[in-house]
């Protein structure tokens, strides 16, 4: 007859009870992690994979700023002027409503109108208000795009300053105000051209020199008197890059295009208000 240990009986009870133990907080660990992971694949896992595609962390490099440069005379011959950059952040844009979403659209055109600055790129497969040909033979028969072609219409019957009092005001038909002069004079700024000019809040009426030290400065070997549009033009002149920034505009164009239908300057050129620019621009390269 076998007889047992009554202690080592226990003691192998007792082990096995820390053994149950273990692997029962073992499986509730397991059953937690399993369910957590269940949680944020199955459950919220297009959530989180939204939030992951649209918020990002950016490092973005800002160049300081240089000095101005003098000659000897202290007369300025480079400056410098900030110039503010527009940035969307995709996350919180895309938590807008439709309305919201055009509502600060219309908010952002009419403050980079004001300030003379463009806001339309060829970087869309669509365009706004582009000049096209009235057939599309003609792009293989013309030597020019309409574009290019608008520009020489321009240069040839001396029109740049007539194209320069081109504008829209801002009035109850109208919620914001655009002045060609305004991108010009911004243009030449980025050429080292500044002009003495206060413009950012003028949305009726005309553009005009901005009195003051600096005008006295300016002026000090140039004529003035025949006003601001006038010496603009003169600045412009046959400068086609800066006629080719006008005509980068959406709202420019528009306006050019009426100024020069009613003086019966376009033979066989239209404005094509929405284009589709996979098209248009293959048939620049094909000609």
């Amino acid at each position: 007859m076998k007889i047992f240990d009554k202690n080592k009986l226990e003691e192998i009870n007792d082990r096995q009870l820390r053994y149950r133990i273990v692997y029962s907080i073992f499986f509730i660990l397991m059953s937690l992690l399993v369910l957590k992971l269940f949680h944020l694949t199955i459950i919220n896992g297009d959530d989180y994979r939204n939030k992951a595609d649209n918020n990002r962390l950016k490092d973005v490099k800002i160049t300081a700023p240089r000095g101005n440069i003098y000659d000897r005379n202290g007369k300025l011959l480079a400056g410098v002027k900030t110039s503010p950059a527009v940035q969307i952040l995709k996350d919180e844009y895309s938590r807008l409503s439709k309305d919201e979403k055009i509502s600060k659209i219309e908010e952002l055109i009419t403050i980079l109108n004001k300030d003379g600055a463009s806001w339309d790129t060829d970087d869309y497969f669509l365009g706004i208000n582009y000049f096209v040909y009235t057939s599309d033979t003609d792009y293989f028969t013309e030597l020019k795009s309409p574009k290019e072609k608008v520009l020489d219409i321009i240069l040839e019957n001396n029109l740049v300053e007539d194209i320069l009092r081109l504008k829209i005001e801002k009035n109850s038909s109208s919620k914001f105000s655009f002045y060609i002069i305004k991108k010009v004079i911004r243009d030449l700024q980025l050429k080292g051209i500044y002009v003495p000019t206060d413009f950012f809040d003028v949305d009726t009426g005309e553009i005009s020199f901005s009195k003051g030290t600096n005008y006295d400065e300016y002026a000090k070997d140039k004529d003035l008197s025949k006003g601001i549009y006038s010496h603009v033009a003169s600045l412009v002149k046959d400068d086609k890059s800066i006629i080719r920034k006008i005509l980068d505009q959406p709202l420019a164009r528009k306006l050019v295009f009426d100024e020069l239908k009613s003086r019966n300057l376009l033979s066989n050129i239209e404005l094509d208000s929405l284009i589709d620019l996979n098209k248009y621009n293959l048939l620049l390269i094909k000609s």
